[in-house]
């Protein structure tokens, strides 16, 4: 058996596992730094370790900017005490985060960049919008650890 870290941070470890015929790669999660429990309208630019568990409200399809320069997918995240965020998603990272961010699932999200508003890409929800990027950590409430209740389904 051997191992290869791959990726390595204050929170989050990736290493792949090589045994015999299978690879296997193994994250492993060091909840003491994955970041604050904050509510939606507690984080800000300023907030810097937080972790907040989310359910997806709305997920428009990609669209183009005005200019046609770059692609742009926004949605709409709730957490348990209902307050929402719009966050936004640009060219790469929307096939990036393809298979995550489901309608109506529960996701722990930690450390998107949160940005004043600007009004570009949508009529905001709150002062802030998230953007979601390579560098935001997404964990299915269902892989979470320790485990986690997902948050009871908003419809309409």
């Amino acid at each position: 058996m051997h191992f290869h870290l791959i990726y390595s941070s204050d929170s989050l470890f990736v290493v792949i596992v090589a045994c015999s015929r299978a690879l296997v790669t193994l994250t492993v999660w060091i909840n003491s730094t994955m970041g604050e429990r904050l509510t939606i309208n507690m984080i800000t630019p300023n907030a810097e370790e937080w972790t907040r568990k989310i359910q997806v409200i709305d997920k428009s399809r990609p669209k183009d900017n005005k200019e046609k320069t770059k692609k742009y997918q926004l949605m709409t995240l709730q957490d348990e005490e209902e307050n929402q965020v719009q966050t936004i998603m640009f060219n790469a990272d929307i096939t990036h985060f393809e298979d995550l961010f489901d309608p109506f699932h529960t996701y722990l999200v930690s450390v998107a960049q949160v940005k004043e508003s600007s009004y570009l890409y949508a009529n905001p929800l709150n002062k802030f919008i998230w953007i979601i990027d390579r560098s935001t950590i997404v964990e299915p409430i269902e892989k979470a650890t320790p485990p986690e209740d997902p948050l009871p389904r908003q419809r309409g």
